[in-house]
């Protein structure tokens, strides 16, 4: 199934509630959302609002984080780009980008 209809599926299986993304103000760990390219995790929240993620990405996983409102780089893509950076420095040297295009 394509990924931007994943969340709805399931939720009318009775696997959980469907909100759209821009309607959900407290993200927590453990959420899981999509868009039209990816399904993500939330890892958490950080303390300007942004949202640490994981995803998958052939052939691996990014942790990434999501921009600011006004479209400026956040905690959450810093934090991002200093655990990819550290600890899986060939995957973040081929996709350095850690910031995903879902505004809050």
């Amino acid at each position: 199934m394509k990924s931007g209809e994943m969340a709805s599926t399931y939720a009318s299986y009775g696997w959980g509630s469907f909100i759209p993304y821009s309607e959900v103000k407290d993200h927590k760990p453990g959420d899981i959302f999509s868009n039209e390219e990816h399904v993500y995790i939330s890892l958490g929240t950080c303390k300007d609002g942004s949202v640490l993620l994981v995803h998958s990405s052939p052939p691996g996983v990014r942790i990434c984080g999501t921009l600011l409102p006004d479209g400026e780089t956040s905690m959450a893509v810093d934090l991002a780009s200093s655990i990819m950076s550290a600890h899986y420095p060939e995957w973040f040297e081929k996709y350095p980008s850690c910031d995903v295009e879902i505004r809050l």
